[in-house]
């Protein structure tokens, strides 16, 4: 697996961000469990890697590649003329079709968003498909950052470590949900939607808000896990 020069600030940028989330989730945590959350992020960066050397190297194809080739058309265009591209490309997000003169697969379809959601990432992070899959990682782990939150303030104390691993550390949840892949996305929702909840039983703001956006981001990309979770 190769990459070029041009990929060390995005990674380094992607690097920066997930620091401080791990940082200030951290000091919510004792310092063991502080360790573990720094851990496991590291597994998603892991995970990450490891997906790509498997895409790019042992099968040669993958979802991954078609998200990232479209996605690179749609971050050009929006570099070449932002103010038409970009609400276009909010609307392939959103399903809500197009008139984009770039092609986009499945377009009306969660295949469709994610190519958008690739093609979003990509014209922040200079087209690096390596700080895209470390990207999407970190929304993946902030998703079960706030299902352990949830599950932490509805649980007794004696139970929050075997919580912690449950949720930061099952080997198949950590790896198929990192990288350019619509589990990271999905587990995002998920995280939003359950704490909203939570949120919204206890009283407390934004509740509602994090509730409907949970809700948009799986509907986005898994509908299927939307219906089941309601």
């Amino acid at each position: 697996m190769r990459f070029g020069s041009a990929d060390l600030l995005p990674v380094l940028a992607v690097l920066v961000v997930s620091s401080i989330v791990v940082l200030w989730v951290q000091r919510r945590y004792s310092t063991v469990d502080g360790r573990l959350v720094a851990a496991s992020w590291g597994a998603h960066i892991l995970s990450a890697l490891v997906q790509l050397w498997l895409v790019l190297r042992v099968y040669g194809v993958g979802d991954v590649l078609m998200y990232d080739r479209y996605g690179r058309d749609l971050s050009a265009a929006m570099r070449a003329d932002p103010w038409t591209v970009i609400p276009q490309v909010f609307g392939v997000v959103l399903q809500q079709g197009n008139r984009l003169s770039v092609f986009v697969p499945a377009d009306g379809q969660p295949t469709g968003s994610m190519v958008a959601l690739t093609s979003l990432v990509h014209v922040v992070l200079g087209d690096s498909l390596l700080a895209a899959a470390l990207w999407f990682s970190l929304l993946s782990f902030i998703g079960k950052l706030l299902l352990l939150e949830t599950f932490r303030s509805t649980t007794p104390e004696h139970t929050h470590r075997a919580l912690l691993f449950a949720v930061l550390f099952v080997p198949s949840a950590v790896f198929w949900s990192s990288g350019v892949i619509k589990e990271a996305v999905a587990l995002l929702g998920i995280g939003l939607f359950v704490f909203g909840v939570h949120r919204t039983f206890e009283g407390r703001g934004m509740g509602l808000a994090m509730v409907a956006s949970g809700a948009v981001v799986m509907g986005i990309v898994k509908p299927y896990i939307l219906m089941g979770l309601t």
